[in-house]
């Protein structure tokens, strides 16, 4: 996988008999200890590529990765302001 959503390591075990893929992914960060819990899913070969293809934006689209109070625009406003 070349993009950031998922990384090589999260891989556990690929199937090729059965087609099945296991992967490990965060499932929960523990409020008091921040403490990462994770968890293991085992998904037909297929449904994770239609998972991970849902996330790829169409041909000519711009994935949005900053927004709200991220943005360059709005940053450059709230810089300006005199609060």
């Amino acid at each position: 996988m070349a993009f950031g959503l998922f990384l090589n390591g999260q891989i556990q075990k690929v199937d090729s008999n059965q087609q099945t893929f296991t992967f490990r992914y965060k499932s929960n960060v523990e409020s008091i200890t921040k403490e990462k819990l994770y968890q293991s899913l085992t998904m037909p070969i297929d449904k994770f590529l239609w998972r991970m293809l849902f996330f790829l934006p169409n041909k000519h689209e711009k994935a949005v990765s900053n927004y709200g109070i991220y943005v360059r625009q709005a940053k450059k406003i709230r810089e300006e302001s005199p609060d």
